[in-house]
Parts: C-alpha cells; structure tokens; sequence
C-alpha cells in the first residue's frame, strides 16, 4: 500500500515515527557516533515509547509492554523505519550538508 492510500491515522503514524527516526539519526551524524545494533534498538525503543503515549487507546493491549518484550515482528517495524530514514539520507545526499560521510551501519541489523 502506497503512502497516499494509507488511512489518515496510519499515515499521521508513520510521520510521526519518521520525525523520531530523523531527529536521532541527525543526532548520531552530528555526534559522529556509530550506527550500530546498539544504536539502532536504542532508537527503536524511543520510538516504541512514544508511540504508546501517541495511542494510549490502541486496540491492541499486548503491545504496552517494554520494547525488550515487544514481539520481534513490531520490533521490526520500527528498526526498519530507522533504517530506511538512514538510507533516504544516503540517496538524498544529506551527508552533503552536514558535511560528512554517507551513513553504513556496521553491522547486519535485520
């Protein structure tokens, strides 16, 4: 399903998870930290926080649990959208304007 066909509350979520995902990974830049394991379930445990205090209704109960007791399959979803927001820094050339080096994780992350 494209982005455009996505329910309006779906897609309010995937920004939502984007802007976190960006605004750490121009953190990680900015700091030349590592993208590493660590810092990829770092992220995705922010972003699994905020989602819960985004939907304190949220039909499906099982998932306000610590991110460390999440299923793999959520803890997926939200390593991939660090990963892809890594990738679309690369493909844009933002490391241009940070005056930097594309990003490579160092290792097989999913």
């Amino acid at each position: 399903m494209e982005h455009d066909e996505l329910p309006s509350d779906r897609a309010d979520e995937n920004r939502a998870t984007a802007r976190i995902a960006c605004k750490y990974i121009l953190q990680c830049v900015r700091q030349k930290c590592l993208f590493n394991r660590y810092f990829i379930e770092k992220v995705s445990e922010i972003i699994h926080i905020e989602w819960k205090k985004r939907n304190p209704n949220h039909k499906q109960k099982e998932l306000f649990v610590s991110y460390a007791n999440l299923p793999d399959t959520e803890k997926t979803k939200d390593r991939k959208a660090i990963l892809v927001a890594c990738r679309l820094f690369n493909e844009l050339y933002l490391y241009y304007w940070f005056n930097t080096t594309s990003i490579h994780c160092t290792e097989r992350i999913i």
